[in-house]
């Protein structure tokens, strides 16, 4: 559902798919594509959103997060970032344990897929990248630990630092700034 800021007025709804399992949502830095995962179906909707159409969200592409190694057993996705740049969109496997990378094309708002990385852990839950997008912050909430990830900007490709630490059961991975640095 989309409500009005203002009014608080339902003013858009979409059905999703049976079984999909919407979990997150990220708009692009113009504002212009919405994109959500699905928990269950293990996919990213990508949404054209045009504010003033009586239409106001246009699904224009379904991709799966999963990779096409032959893992078949179960997979739930978990978190979705966008890379500060608006460049890249991020999605976690739970099951597969991995990171999946797409470039975005930011004329169309469609998704390209990069790779995946393969975590060092077991369900990944969380993650969010440092405000200049140089690293990654990864919540592995079975194996009770957080790893961090470089981010190569140029190649939209993870590297793990070989650095995490010890938190037991970690589902949520925030990364806040003071307000001299939001400037």
């Amino acid at each position: 559902y989309l409500y009005d800021a203002k009014t608080y007025q339902k003013v858009f709804e979409w059905k999703a798919p049976e079984d999909s399992g919407p979990r997150q949502l990220r708009f692009s830095p113009d504002g212009k594509y919405l994109y959500m995962v699905s928990e269950l179906s293990c996919q990213i909707f990508v949404f054209e959103y045009q504010p003033d159409c009586i239409d106001m969200l246009r699904n224009v592409q379904v991709i799966s997060t999963r990779r096409e190694d032959g893992y078949d057993r179960e997979n739930y996705t978990s978190a979705l970032q966008m890379h500060p740049s608006g460049r890249y969109l991020l999605a976690g496997n739970r099951g597969h344990n991995s990171i999946v990378v797409y470039e975005v094309d930011k004329e169309t708002g469609l998704l390209m897929l990069k790779g995946h990385t393969m975590l060092a852990g077991d369900f990944c839950r969380e993650f969010c990248f440092v405000p200049d997008g140089s690293m990654l912050i990864v919540g592995i909430q079975h194996t009770d630990v957080v790893q961090t990830f470089f981010f190569d900007e140029n190649k939209g490709i993870l590297k793990w630092s070989g650095q995490e630490i010890a938190i037991p059961s970690p589902s949520c991975v925030i990364m806040g700034c003071d307000g001299d640095s939001a400037k």
